[in-house]
């Protein structure tokens, strides 16, 4: 299942930045052509829509003929070329001197194999040469994009049948393959010594960006002779501005009748509340026309922004949204849908569309009632751009927005998201090894040196010149590589004479804001590290989602999730229903998981989830969730899980109806109730209070010892379950804990480790033809009260140590010790037969154990019916012809009492190779010692 939604606005940035380059060229003959298509490139061509893409991008033009020629090779000079371009980077430090001695100041490509120099992406020829006009082989290819971009591992397992790993460039060429960015051939090679061609070239380069851009595509790399097994078409253009701080409107098609004319205004326009006058902007309420309705609407939008007023309403119809564009909403606007408004998005072959969309910094938004339908039952889910599954059409889409309500509405009919929240990426650089050097800085910010830090060496990397920075001063260093990511740094701020401004200890990595000084030009960090090997990080300027609320709302039937929470802050979800989300992995109502930002501070209250496939809530990473006071009910999915990645998650006052819990660290779950299914907790740092079970079992299994803490739990069984309570894993903590009626089969098991607590453990009627399967623990104050169908004892089946304190057993039988390395105290407690035993039945007997210890108890049987029962029991009865599978046995200061002379304590079939055991200050009355010769009767009283 894909957990992670991946960085979907770098590609936003990289385009932005390819933009401000005037040059177009890669040779002396290149130069950018602006027909819309090439002359050597038909629509039908297996590489088109990337070549397309390229040029609508600016980073791969053709030739002043009107060509592309695709089936060019590529030189190395024109591949770094397009790689720079693709990232953003073609501006660097020229007052250096050329690193190559075939690349002068002069060449065509001489900024960008500088740039590319000093970025780290390339090295050149151990004879001081870069060869710029030698043709690149596609494994030189595979190396460049692995140096160029970060990758993670992936997650495909492609292998190619001439690729050998020891093969100079394998680990590139795997990496590439492993995300979907290179499948090779058709045969089923790569061909990593062939030339590349210019077709290949923007295939690989539109792929890379999709992969940075979403995720890594699973497509296929073919010649140009070859039609590839997939053939993506190019994501769809950016419609964010490239500033952070303002949304683009669309402009209107050239047919749309639109009269922005300036209405009649009212005496107070500020605190009016303007009706959507639809013929007037162009906009139809009859589901047609959708390009003009879609830019009526924004232009409508932008005009009441402009003009001051706070308050807008759409009128009832149905809108039918373009499948090209969205709704772009603006700030300080409550729009009000009428009863019977409907926002249907047209359908579409997208893998990717928004419907409503609050970008970045749109702020002090509110969108009150309507319904928002999406296109899930129309869609043409055939086109392929990334993989096919067509998972991410939104609804209402925010993204970096700020202090925004969505109220009383209905989404629902996605082929992704209902509600997608989500933060807005601002990528500006990454630092890798080669812009760190070992040392620190001193508190004025001069370098000192330290074997323990490392610290950043490349202003051209840390200055604020980006555009990000124009309007907002805000910076983070995320996903650090090579370093403790829960770990901290240290930032200082310089002016551009190289002076301090200011500095800032023990930042956060991806957390973390930090404000940028007025004055600041450029930065400095400082790591904990012995060596830059290995590490990089990226430097960001992203804007999290702040202050959002979905409140009173009706969320359905969309394909992905109900809810994705992407790097938020500040987020309420409140009674709202969540419903019938199913179609495409992970099918879930609520999904918090980090992209660009991690989750934290928010609250998911009082909401109802139902018929969900597979989850009702997710919480992947992040921190700092509260879900509290829902009915959670999707029959058979997990109503709650969360991962390692997720601290601090508080879960109280929940309903979860044939909904199961699965959480594991740092988890506080408190009053919840669990209905006909199941809850698992495997910490470390669970605490579970007060949770009411109903024919449901609880699993503990902690991962480090103490890790899981159970406090106050009751359990009411009616023979549906197989256990109520399983115990596995580490040692783990529980008390007040209550088992009430019997399950299918025995009402505690457990696998777990010696050392578990179990203080004030109740059992009532439990099941008496299976009995317990007590795990390894210390019981204190316990109490067991077997059932009267069935003789079944508690069994103690483990190796390891038991340990009994002040406990009482109540019943037909008692514990019956059948482990040859168990080793089992008894101490003060109490055994009560109120019923006859059976012959050949005891209340303690240890079949096999290392070590029995039965000290100060008191067991009391007076409803015997025959003499041949043995309270007290070592070995099984006939067992002593047999070899002994019980070790040392001590039995001292018990009270047994009973109505006939059956046997108190009987060593008789202790077996061949026992030792002597030890019987001393016992008190009998009414039954009778039956010991062995060698055992050691000491100070026993028998009335």
């Amino acid at each position: 299942m894909k957990m992670r939604r991946t960085l979907r606005s770098i590609l936003l940035i990289i385009m932005s930045c390819a933009l401000l380059f005037t040059g177009q060229v890669y040779s002396a003959e290149e130069t950018t052509v602006n027909n819309p298509l090439y002359t050597d490139v038909a629509d039908g061509f297996w590489a088109a829509t990337d070549i397309t893409f390229l040029k609508n991008e600016h980073i791969m033009t053709g030739y002043p003929d009107g060509s592309f020629r695709p089936s060019n090779l590529a030189t190395r000079a024109e591949v770094v070329s397009v790689v720079m371009r693709a990232k953003g980077i073609n501006d660097p430090n020229i007052t250096a001197d050329s690193p190559f001695r075939d690349v002068d100041n002069r060449f065509w490509a001489f900024s960008s194999i500088l740039a590319a120099y000093q970025a780290g992406i390339i090295s050149g020829f151990p004879d001081g040469t870069f060869r710029p006009n030698n043709l690149m082989t596609r494994a030189e290819m595979a190396s460049t994009l692995t140096h160029a971009f970060i990758l993670g591992e992936g997650n495909l397992s492609k292998t190619f049948t001439d690729l050998k790993p020891d093969h100079w460039a394998y680990t590139s060429i795997q990496t590439l393959a492993n995300n979907g960015i290179a499948s090779g051939m058709t045969d089923g090679k790569f061909w990593p010594d062939n030339a590349l061609t210019r077709a290949e070239l923007a295939v690989f380069i539109a792929r890379i960006l999709r992969y940075v851009e979403t995720s890594p595509p699973p497509v296929t790399t073919a010649p140009p002779s070859a039609t590839p097994t997939l053939n993506p078409s190019p994501s769809a253009t950016p419609t964010l501005d490239p500033s952070p701080s303002a949304s683009v409107t669309p402009t209107p098609s050239p047919t749309t009748t639109v009269n922005p004319g300036t209405p009649v205004p009212s005496t107070s326009p500020m605190a009016g509340t303007y009706t959507i006058e639809l013929s007037r902007w162009g906009i139809s309420n009859n589901g047609t026309n959708p390009v003009e309705t879609t830019a009526g609407l924004n232009n409508a939008l932008k005009w009441i922004n402009q003009t001051g007023y706070q308050q807008a309403s759409l009128p009832s119809g149905t809108y039918l949204i373009d499948k090209d564009s969205r709704i772009i909403m603006v700030s300080n606007l409550t729009l009000t849908l009428a009863d019977g408004a409907v926002i249907q998005k047209q359908a579409n072959d997208q893998e990717e569309y928004y419907t409503l969309y609050i970008g970045p910094l749109v702020r002090d938004v509110t969108i009150r009632g309507g319904t928002f339908i999406g296109d899930r039952y129309s869609h043409d889910y055939s086109k392929v751009q990334h993989y096919g599954t067509h998972e991410w059409g939104y609804g209402i889409a925010i993204e970096g927005g700020l202090n925004v309500v969505i109220d009383d509405v209905k989404v629902k009919d996605f082929t992704g998201d209902s509600i997608y929240i989500a933060t807005a990426d601002g990528y500006v650089n990454m630092l890798n090894p080669g812009d760190f050097v070992s040392g620190s800085l001193d508190s004025t910010g001069k370098p000192v040196a330290d074997s323990s830090k490392i610290r950043t060496n490349n202003k051209a990397l840390t200055n604020f010149t980006s555009r990000l920075f124009q309007t907002r001063r805000v910076m983070q260093l995320s996903y650090p590589k090579g370093l403790d990511k829960n770990g901290v740094y240290d930032i200082y701020f310089y002016r551009s004479d190289d002076s301090l401004i200011s500095s800032k200890k023990a930042v956060e990595y991806s957390w973390m804001d930090v404000s940028i000084p007025t004055e600041a030009a450029y930065f400095r960090a400082v790591f904990t590290s012995p060596t830059p090997s290995g590490v990089s990080m990226r430097f960001d300027s992203k804007i999290r989602s702040t202050g959002i609320i979905v409140k009173n709302s009706d969320i359905s039937n969309s394909r992905r999730q109900g809810i994705s929470l992407i790097g938020v802050e500040d987020v309420l979800i409140t009674n709202n229903d969540i419903h019938d989300i199913k179609g495409t992995a992970p099918q879930s109502g609520i999904d918090a998981e980090g992209d660009v930002f991690l989750n934290s501070n928010f609250k998911i209250v009082g909401n109802r989830f139902y018929n969900n496939k597979s989850y009702d809530i997710i919480l992947y990473d992040g921190r700092d969730a509260l879900v509290e006071g829902k009915h959670i009910a999707s029959i058979g999915a997990l109503g709650i899980t969360n991962t390692e990645l997720f601290t601090n998650a508080r879960v109280i006052n929940n309903t979860f109806d044939q909904a199961s819990v699965l959480l594991n660290q740092d988890v506080y779950a408190e009053n919840n109730t669990v209905i006909d299914s199941w809850a698992k907790f495997t910490g470390p740092n669970a605490v579970i209070k007060g949770m009411n079970l109903t024919d449901s079992y609880l699993e503990v299994a902690s991962t480090i010892p103490g890790g899981v803490k159970v406090y106050d739990l009751v359990s009411t069984n009616n023979k549906k379950i197989d256990s109520a309570l399983v115990v596995n894993g580490k040692a783990a903590y529980l008390s007040n804990i209550t088992i009430n009626g019997p399950t299918k089969l025995r009402s505690i098991t457990g696998t777990n480790a010696e050392g578990t607590v179990f203080d004030r453990l109740t059992i009532n009627n439990y099941n008496g033809d299976y009995g317990l399967d007590l795990p390894l623990g210390i019981y204190n104050q316990c109490v067991f009260n077997g059932s009267t169908d069935g003789e079944s004892p508690a069994y103690l089946n483990l190796a390891g140590i038991y340990e009994f304190n002040q406990c009482t057993f109540t019943g037909k039988s008692g514990l019956r010790i059948q482990n040859v390395n168990a080793d089992v105290t008894i101490r003060d407690s109490s055994f009560v037969m109120d019923t006859a035993l059976e012959w050949a039945k005891s209340v303690i007997v240890a079949q096999s154990a290392k070590k029995v210890t039965i000290l100060n108890n008191t067991i009391t049987a007076m409803n015997l019916q025959g003499t041949n029962i043995a309270l007290i029991k070592i070995n099984q009865f006939g067992g002593a012809s047999s070899a002994t599978d019980v070790g040392e046995v001590w039995i001292k200061g018990n009270r047994i009492t009973t109505n006939i002379q059956a046997k108190g304590i009987s060593t008789i079939d202790a077996g061949i190779g026992a030792g002597p055991y030890i019987i001393e200050d016992n008190v009998l009355t009414g039954a009778v010692l039956e010991l062995r010769s060698i055992d050691v009767d000491r100070n026993n009283t028998v009335n």
